[in-house]
């Protein structure tokens, strides 16, 4: 058995996949059609506020609009919000019991019958996945979505010949099914129909020429046919689409292992490991989206790669988290600061001070002030946090000349003696290393 990843649809991990002869221990990608979620507004009907604020991102605002709806007036329309929020917080199982009540409100709906399929089929529930399929298609002959997922549940249990059958029907409903391309073209490489799946995967790329999981896979028919140049050229563009995927790395190093390259091989080694150590932590995420100290670990991680926005991003949704947690506000204080965001870390640092005199938060503070002109507090803030460092040494200083230009040298000369103070105190633990060193005799 191989694993089988499936990309493209919310909550499907792994499903057990038989067969396959390309020559890497990575599969090549398949595409899901993910359910389809209620419409945020439509011309006839009122705005749904579960399915906009679930558009936004805000999933727990969106849980308790949706509970709302079905408390108000429980339709097909109302559960199947809910489950669409569920099914994105990793809550598969309820959003399965929803699925149920919105099909037993509207039993003829294919599109919630496919939605149902669907989460069935991220579970392994075979048998029940393939009946909502069926009956979806049994409601709509040209159910394009239903026929692409039907395929893909063959694919996941070794039945290629009839998952080519089903993606056929696919692509003959809809001919720009660009996702049912792809998975046929999947099919035929499990089948050594090489040539065949090539095609597919231009057919896919022809339509969209960014759609990077034909890229990926067109690579490794390249690699199975020889053409491991043209390999490294497609799994390089796959990587620019999207650059944290390991798998492509994992790709372009069989494919330069191939022609020799062994100093490209061993750095995507390298690139690998990193990215599968980020993986893990977004597959944490993914796991659990309510914990925050997921998002932490894996936005220190960004940072150390040198992504500071993408950094604060998530720092930005463990505060949003925990609001209470000091220490995400202090860590989107410093990396803030990096950014030179300056009133966003204030106002992180403020909530800190709010509730605890925390040095660190003075001292983050004091560099916030000290860039936006506020020479006076910044000083204090790095009373405050007794600071010792060059910067603090300049800003007394240039507080200093200040003052003299103004005319008050004895306040000039405070600060002056101030910053010759912690020259010292800088420079004497140096001379007593110095001291330290002894000739050899």
């Amino acid at each position: 058995m191989r694993a089988l990843i499936i990309s493209g649809g919310i909550g499907v991990a792994l499903l057990g996949c038989s067969g396959g002869s390309t020559s890497t221990d990575q599969p090549p990608l398949l595409s899901v059609s993910a359910p389809s979620q209620p419409m945020a507004t439509t011309s006839t009907a009122a705005p749904n506020p579960a399915a906009q604020l679930l558009a936004a991102g805000k999933l727990a605002e969106a849980l308790e609009a949706a509970n709302t709806a079905i408390q108000q007036q429980p339709t097909a329309v109302a559960y199947e919000s809910r489950a669409a929020v569920l099914h994105k917080s990793g809550q598969i199982e309820a959003a399965l019991q929803d699925f149920s009540r919105a099909i037993e409100l509207d039993p003829q709906s294919a599109r919630l019958l496919n939605n149902r399929g669907f989460l069935q089929l991220s579970r392994q529930q075979f048998p029940a996945a393939l009946a909502d399929f069926d009956a979806a298609i049994t409601l709509d002959p040209q159910y394009a979505n239903a026929f692409n997922n039907r395929g893909l549940l063959h694919i996941a249990q070794g039945q290629h010949r009839q998952a080519v059958l089903d993606l056929n029907q696919a692509i003959q409903a809809n001919p720009e099914y660009v996702d049912a391309y792809n998975n046929r073209g999947f099919a035929l490489m499990q089948l050594g129909r090489w040539d065949r799946a090539l095609a597919d995967f231009n057919q896919a790329l022809k339509r969209d020429a960014r759609y990077v999981n034909a890229i990926a896979n067109r690579g490794l028919v390249k690699l199975n046919l020889g053409d491991a140049t043209g390999a490294i050229l497609d799994f390089t563009d796959a990587m620019l689409i999207d650059p944290e995927n390991p798998k492509f790395y994992v790709h372009r190093r069989e494919a330069y292992l191939l022609t020799g390259s062994l100093d490209k091989a061993q750095q995507d080694a390298e690139k690998i490991r990193r990215l599968q150590e980020l993986q893990s932590y977004t597959q944490a995420i993914a796991a659990h989206p309510t914990d925050a100290r997921a998002y932490v670990a894996r936005a220190l991680r960004i940072e150390q790669q040198g992504d500071l926005e993408r950094a604060l991003a998530d720092l930005t949704q463990a505060v949003e988290l925990q609001p209470t947690d000091l220490k995400h506000h202090l860590l989107r204080a410093a990396l803030a600061v990096k950014l030179k965001n300056y009133a966003l870390a204030l106002e992180d640092c403020e909530a800190v001070l709010n509730v605890d005199a925390n040095q660190q938060a003075h001292s983050l503070r004091g560099d916030c002030r000290l860039a936006t002109g506020d020479l006076e507090g910044a000083l204090a803030d790095f009373e405050a946090a007794q600071r010792i460092d060059a910067t603090v040494i300049a800003a007394y200083e240039q507080r200093a000349r200040a003052l003299e230009q103004s005319g008050d040298k004895p306040r000039a000369n405070e600060y002056y003696t101030k910053a010759q103070a912690l020259h010292r105190l800088i420079e004497e633990p140096a001379r007593q290393a110095t001291a330290e060193i002894r000739p050899i005799p």
